[in-house]
């Protein structure tokens, strides 16, 4: 039987990890079998993540497989994740670690997947966000994708959340907006905290520098207007001006998006 029959709370919003190969599928399937070797490969993980880091190592194959494995079986146990987490406070800097300077773009891809799957918005999962946003196609892709992930906004990220809604770059102040939505959607935030982002929100859209054109890379079939990567097909898609993206955080984080569509 799949490890992953029952979805965990937040899996459909999150999403699965980037696309498998055969072999991890069938690694997360055995340890379906046995759920109590995922902790232990995730001492595993965390131990050549940190000698490596020491050591100034590019975080080889190795340890690609084992970030793969591990994202994927975090789907089928996010509490057993979570948990390992909390009680091993080094691990979510290790998987920030990954993110910047593993040498694979589906390494990359899944630490982000890990770090999502912990659901707190820390300044390390930010600095993740920030550093993949300016990766390859794969891995921005990957940092957009999860960031329905998180649950839970850590008060430090705040500050730093609200200032990249005026990043230089229209990408990052895009997932800004969309992550400060993600968490507020939810009732998630206390009430100052979600007026003091709707009125964050208000001033970066009338900022002059949210007429700027935002473009995202959108994965699609082969076209003449698309480039292939080794991870897939993308196409640059202009969403209009970086307003428009900003102006639809703000609905939704103040309730109006689900009133229009009710």
């Amino acid at each position: 039987m799949p490890c992953c029959s029952k979805p965990a709370r937040h899996a459909n919003a999150c999403g699965p990890s980037a696309r498998l190969d055969a072999s991890v599928r069938a690694a997360v399937a055995h340890l379906g079998e046995e759920p109590a070797v995922f902790g232990g490969l995730l001492d595993w993980l965390a131990a050549r993540l940190r000698r490596n880091a020491q050591d100034g190592d590019a975080l080889g194959p190795t340890n690609g497989d084992l970030l793969a494995l591990a994202a994927a079986a975090g789907e089928c146990w996010p509490a057993q994740l979570k948990g390992y987490a909390r009680d091993t406070p080094a691990f979510e800097r290790r998987l920030l670690e990954a993110v910047q300077f593993h040498d694979t773009f589906t390494g990359r891809c899944a630490a982000l997947s890990l770090l999502g799957r912990l659901e707190r918005f820390t300044p390390d999962a930010m600095t993740a966000s920030s550093v993949a946003l300016r990766d390859v196609a794969e891995v921005q892709a990957a940092a957009l994708h999860y960031l329905s992930c998180y649950r839970r906004l850590e008060p430090d990220s705040l500050p730093r959340l609200i200032s990249a809604l005026r990043d230089a770059s229209p990408l990052l102040a895009h997932a800004a907006g969309q992550q400060l939505a993600a968490l507020g959607g939810d009732e998630l935030l206390a009430e100052p905290v979600r007026s003091q982002v709707i009125q964050a929100l208000a001033v970066a859209i009338a900022h002059p520098a949210s007429r700027r054109e935002l473009c995202l890379l959108v994965r699609e079939r082969r076209s003449e207007r698309s480039f292939r990567t080794h991870g897939g097909t993308f196409r640059l898609e202009s969403r209009g001006p970086l307003a428009e993206s900003l102006g639809e955080s703000l609905l939704e984080l103040s309730g109006v998006s689900s009133l229009l569509c009710s």
